[in-house]
């Protein structure tokens, strides 16, 4: 706001305190108000686009809004704010793809990963809480969790493991060791967390090899389901011949074992599920099944050196990278 002169800017004043004073007899009132209005419009009408308001009154300052110049020059004109509806109406975001949940290791993956990494026998998986099994898959991502205690419990097996790979070994039995889930078994249907499950007369047969000779202990961890009242009936056989039968009763994982005296040279340990029956369309929940965990053979007398854990560490150079 700017004036010609000294008189239009007195004649302006005048009228405004006249026609706000117009109604009140108080010269008190009247008193008040010119000193907040005079003040005002005289700082106001003195203000250029280089200079700030000067001697404004300590009353005034407290009852009125002062708006520093350029302010208004510098606000958007009405039609600009109204048309301008993204600042009401912000648009929506992009709709983003689904999360995808990564998978942990079960109890029993974890245990073979640590055994097939590392070389060690330990298996600290046993020692995890139970798994939810949704399906009877206990290893569905969304079926899966990691607590406070879970995580606690990977610090300790971290360190039992360390110990473990990193210790001088004594000689040990020289062994084998074959996972169902590892081999190649015709006519037979993964059992999740556990193994394989044979419901054909179909052989599984592991190939190994003796030094020299020695006696040999043959074992596997199996259960059964029976059928029509009766069990499943398996025969363990070295070489192709049978040197053990035996009836499985139980329907819980157990170990069963014989032994035999073998040369030198190359063999075969071998299972057989005798008696299988089961109706095709129902043969998961119904039937005569062998549910089969692992194989071993070891031959205790004859004593090998294990390699040392600590040969087949990795040291990375960052210059090679």
């Amino acid at each position: 706001m700017t004036f010609a002169s000294d008189d239009a800017r007195a004649y302006t004043v005048s009228v405004m305190v006249s026609r706000h004073t117009a109604n009140n007899t108080s010269w008190w009132v009247r008193r008040r108000w010119m000193r907040i209005i005079i003040p005002s419009l005289l700082a106001f009408t003195s203000c250029t686009e280089d200079s700030l308001p000067v001697a404004l009154d300590v009353e005034m300052a407290q009852d009125v809004d002062v708006v520093s110049p350029g302010t208004a020059d510098s606000l958007p004109e009405a039609d600009a704010l109204t048309s301008d509806t993204s600042r009401v109406n912000p648009p929506p975001p992009a709709p983003t793809a689904p999360g995808i949940t990564l998978r942990r290791l079960d109890k029993r993956a974890y245990n073979r990963t640590v055994q097939d990494l590392l070389g060690t026998q330990l298996r600290p998986g046993d020692g995890f809480p139970s798994e939810f099994a949704p399906g009877l898959f206990s290893h569905v991502a969304k079926g899966q969790s990691i607590s406070p205690y879970l995580v606690e419990l990977y610090g300790v097996a971290a360190d039992a493991i360390s110990d473990d790979v990193l210790l001088a070994r004594p000689p040990q039995p020289l062994a084998w060791h074959f996972e169902a889930e590892s081999l190649s078994i015709p006519d037979s249907f993964p059992l999740p967390g556990y193994g394989n499950a044979l419901h054909d007369s179909t052989p599984v047969v592991v190939h190994f090899e003796l030094p020299e000779a020695t006696e040999v202990f043959l074992s596997l961890r199996a259960y059964g389901q029976s059928w029509k009242g009766s069990a499943p009936v398996i025969e363990l056989l070295v070489n192709g011949v049978q040197v053990s039968k035996t009836k499985v009763l139980s329907t819980e994982p157990i170990v069963l074992s014989t032994s035999d005296n073998l040369s030198a040279g190359k063999h075969t340990f071998a299972i057989r599920l005798i008696n299988p029956a089961y109706e095709e369309e129902l043969f998961q929940s119904n039937g005569r099944v062998l549910f089969l965990d692992w194989l071993a053979v070891e031959a205790p007398q004859l004593l090998v050196q294990p390699n040392d854990p600590k040969s087949t560490l990795i040291t990375c150079d960052p210059e090679t990278i």
